[in-house]
């Protein structure tokens, strides 16, 4: 059977107890970087693992006070250590190939899918592989977890019964303003995720374009060195300037981007200005008559090829 499982996006004590113990039965591991994963149950296996009185079973029994804690009963109890499980690599550049190469019985073993940290599918592969059992009629399950869209939404403060997810701003300028524009008309707030090599370039495509609008930054969510900042474009670019970053800030300056970010866009609360428009405005217009019949056509409803020849006729 498949699962998709989240994992902790920094702090390992954000596991579940059921993630631990569908980690701990898993026979095949698929996941973004094997060595990531590896590394996690190594660390996940050192912490959880010997706090208790055996290996994980249908119940745990930790070494402490507390009472015996139920999971799903198994047939087949595991380990977190990650010497037991097989990991395959399964990223953005190879998951269609990968899936071309197996067939359902693949399926017929204990297999989960991680990403590097938080929810499969959000910003991560995993799409195609519930596609896939879809396709297939193959039995699959996702456990619920930590991600960081929603924490950070969390932490924003914006009251709001909802919200419009970007994913990661485009990189170059030109795409990632165009982007941006769309928010200064949205009636929700939008989530973006970004790099901390582009957060800067970011945040000063914001400033110049939508100057006034109210952001909400966060990075590193769980880890050490989290953060979160608030107000206009300009005010967090101040505050992640060195000088001001060194007043409020033991750390090395230099950690003050590192890490991802999320950024958070509160909608404009200013209307815009309600326009009308004749078609005598565009029939004015000097534009060639083509595009004056696609706008009227889109206008009016009428068919574009009718007012192309009436405006060519004149």
């Amino acid at each position: 059977m498949l699962t998709l499982i989240p994992t902790p996006l920094g702090n390992l004590k954000d596991i579940t107890i059921r993630a631990l113990e569908h980690l701990a039965r898993a026979e095949v591991v698929l996941c973004e970087d094997t060595r990531v994963a590896k590394s996690l149950f190594k660390n996940l296996f050192d912490r959880f693992e010997n706090r208790f009185e055996c290996k994980i079973t249908d119940n745990l029994v930790c070494k402490c006070d507390s009472p015996k804690i139920p999971l799903d009963s198994t047939t087949n109890p595991k380990t977190l250590n990650p010497k037991s499980k097989q990991f395959i690599s399964l990223h953005s550049h190879n998951e269609q190939d990968f899936l071309s190469t197996i067939t359902p019985d693949f399926f017929s073993q204990e297999v989960i899918y991680i990403s590097d940290a938080g929810m499969p599918s959000i910003c991560d592969p995993g799409a195609l592989l519930v596609k896939y059992a879809q396709k297939h009629n193959l039995p699959y399950n996702v456990l619920v977890g930590g991600c960081a869209l929603s924490a950070a939404f969390c932490f924003s403060g914006f009251a709001s019964q909802g919200f419009v997810f970007g994913g990661f701003l485009p990189h170059k300028s030109k795409e990632r303003v165009a982007k941006l524009q769309e928010c200064a008309i949205s009636s929700l707030p939008t989530i973006w995720y970004e790099s901390p090599h582009r957060i800067l370039d970011s945040l000063c495509d914001i400033d110049k374009h939508l100057p006034d609008i109210h952001i909400f930054a966060i990075k590193e969510i769980s880890k050490l060195h989290q953060r979160h900042f608030s107000g206009k474009a300009s005010e967090i670019l101040s505050a992640l300037s060195p000088s001001n970053a060194s007043k409020k800030n033991s750390n090395d300056d230099s950690k003050i981007l590192q890490g991802e970010w999320v950024l958070i866009l509160e909608p404009s609360s200013a209307k815009l200005p309600c326009l009308t428009l004749y078609e005598s405005d565009i029939i004015s217009l000097e534009i060639p008559p083509k595009a004056k019949a696609k706008l009227l056509s889109t206008l009016t409803g009428k068919d574009a090829k009718t007012i192309y020849a009436s405006l060519t006729k004149a």
